[in-house]
């Protein structure tokens, strides 16, 4: 018995021996191993470090002197609807009277069927492109006694206004103080008027007046900012060429950057047309909502 004991004793032994040399070896090796992998893996993240500070150095904000962060890019877009609620004062020649001069004695009501307002600016660089559309109709309709009769008129108004305007900032950046751009352009305008007059009962369908044309136009726009996220701009145009004897516009309005996307645009803005058919002043404050990429 002691013998088949000895035996089996003295295995488990020599395996514990083994065992246990074996356990000390092991982690020797590993400490080296992971040292060797330490070194390696710090190789590795300074080769990563070095990629992401010149990933860093293509995308990173630019923070300039005002503390501003801002996206280093070139391209700039703006676009969203815009209010005009102006008001409208219009003649009509016709012959050697004016529609605004013959009925001055009726009464006159306006409602506005509907309007499609848009501007949208496209910017790259010190270069800028700037449309601003509306498209609107508005239906008039009066009347007034003259005498034993009764005078009427029911119409359509529908305008189109359309001023596009190219630009070049020789003066400050989107950082400055104050920038001041230079600007030309073509301001395209079409109004069609139709209706009816009644008189005493029975009525005429008057025929169709459409006016429309185009001008070239040169101004400048200046933008100052106070604030990080509000700036002041102020434009100013004036036809050159064209087939309106006259058209100009100003316009003065507060931007205010709610968010990196968002801006709000709180103005008043002037219109004038001289044209030999149709002249018209347009006046009043302008509110626009801009989406920033």
């Amino acid at each position: 018995m002691p013998i088949h004991l000895g035996r089996p004793l003295a295995l488990a032994a020599c395996l514990t021996l083994v065992a246990g040399s074996l356990a000390e070896a092991a982690p020797k090796r590993k400490i080296v191993e992971f040292v060797a992998d330490d070194e390696d893996d710090e190789d590795e993240e300074d080769e990563e470090d070095e990629e992401d500070e010149y990933s860093d150095e293509i995308d990173a904000p630019f923070v300039s002197k005002r503390g501003v962060t801002t996206a280093k890019r070139d391209w700039r877009f703006s676009f969203g609807p815009n209010v005009w609620a102006a008001s409208v004062d219009a003649n009509v020649a016709v012959g050697d009277k004016s529609v605004g001069t013959a009925l001055e004695f009726m009464q006159l009501s306006r409602y506005t069927r509907y309007g499609v307002p848009l501007v949208a600016e496209v910017r790259y660089k010190r270069f800028s492109l700037v449309t601003d559309l509306l498209y609107a109709v508005v239906d008039v309709a009066g009347g007034n006694q003259v005498g034993p009769l009764m005078v009427t008129l029911q119409g359509t108004v529908s305008s189109l206004l359309v001023d596009s305007m190219g630009g070049y900032r020789f003066l400050g950046d989107d950082e400055s103080r104050v920038s001041l751009e230079g600007r030309a352009g073509v301001r395209y305008q079409s109004t069609a008027i139709s209706g009816s007059i009644g008189v005493g009962g029975s009525g005429f369908t008057a025929p169709e007046i459409v006016d429309a044309g185009g001008d070239l136009l040169a101004g400048a726009r200046v933008v100052v900012r106070p604030f990080s996220r509000l700036h002041v701009t102020g434009t100013v145009d004036q036809s050159i060429a064209g087939s309106s004897t006259s058209t100009w516009s100003a316009g003065a309005e507060a931007n205010v950057r709610v968010a990196s996307w968002f801006q709000v645009d709180i103005g008043w803005r002037t219109l004038t047309q001289q044209r030999a058919a149709i002249s018209t002043v347009m006046h009043g404050p302008r509110v626009a909502l801009q989406l920033l990429f």
